[in-house]
């Protein structure tokens, strides 16, 4: 663990602790980078097609994680 300073356990903008044979930036591209992966459009339109309940507000929602993913920095 990095540190008890619980604004490192956000889950989007800090890494909470460093693993093995990897960095704090390996772990935090990593992360992003499946993060853009599930809420990339294509993504979204198949978990929506199987999913078919509350289509609009999923779509919404998905949409929201998508275009926010953009405005994420890493804190340091």
């Amino acid at each position: 663990m990095i540190s008890s300073d619980w604004t490192y356990f956000n889950g989007k903008t800090r890494v909470a602790f460093i693993p093995k044979n990897m960095t704090q930036q390996e772990l935090f591209d990593g992360y992003m980078w499946f993060r853009k992966e599930f809420y990339s459009i294509k993504s979204i339109i198949k978990r929506l097609s199987l999913s078919k309940t509350n289509i609009v507000h999923n779509l919404i929602v998905n949409l929201g994680y998508k275009f926010a993913i953009g405005k994420i920095r890493q804190v340091e």
